[in-house]
């Protein structure tokens, strides 16, 4: 069902980054359905119950984490650059706020699974939660300073700046994390096969 909503909002986010002409909605078009792809490749690959994939479906993500962690901090330098957060609608503020609770509340859940069964699969569901839910955390306050404030001041500047090193920062972690864990997964796998 995640993977559902997270699918939806990233086409609700391609068709903001059209309307608006956004550079920031069509970025994050591109990273939920990156997110919502590595979401669909956990889950079916759950159901083939393949050992020996899940320490190399970890390291795919892991990178791929890394590798959205580097867009993402080229996101923010151009929003920087751009020193204009545009003023949105209040429906479409409602929409990100909403997602963003959504999301946090599925992150929460995920990660209190995750320590609860300790399998590759839950810690990968886990981790790209936490990456959807710290993104939309910054699109949020992105769009809300954009909406109900100047986004050309100096205090949002400095929010922007240190919210997306925040963001960038914690979802390089996850992803070397994951790389991390993958390691611990093949570990295990070895013994077992001998």
């Amino acid at each position: 069902m995640s993977m559902g909503w997270n699918a939806v909002y990233a086409i609700f986010n391609g068709v903001m980054g059209i309307i608006y002409h956004s550079f920031w909605f069509v970025s994050m078009f591109a990273y939920y359905m990156v997110l919502s792809v590595m979401r669909f490749i956990v889950v079916s690959s759950k159901y083939k119950k393949l050992r020996r994939s899940e320490s190399r479906m970890m390291k795919m993500i892991g990178g791929g984490m890394i590798f959205l962690a580097i867009v993402v901090s080229g996101i923010v330098c151009m929003g920087i650059a751009e020193k204009h957060n545009p003023k949105y609608h209040i429906i479409i503020m409602i929409t990100i706020a909403a997602y963003t609770f959504y999301i946090v509340i599925l992150a929460i859940i995920s990660f209190v699974k995750a320590q609860k069964r300790k399998n590759p699969s839950m810690i990968m569901l886990r981790n790209i939660s936490m990456a959807c839910a710290i993104v939309a955390l910054l699109s949020l306050e992105r769009s809300m300073l954009g909406t109900f404030g100047d986004a050309g001041d100096r205090f949002s500047m400095t929010m922007t700046i240190i919210s997306g090193a925040v963001a960038v920062l914690l979802v390089v972690v996850i992803g070397v994390s994951m790389l991390i864990q993958a390691g611990r997964v093949e570990e295990k796998i070895l013994p077992d096969s001998k």
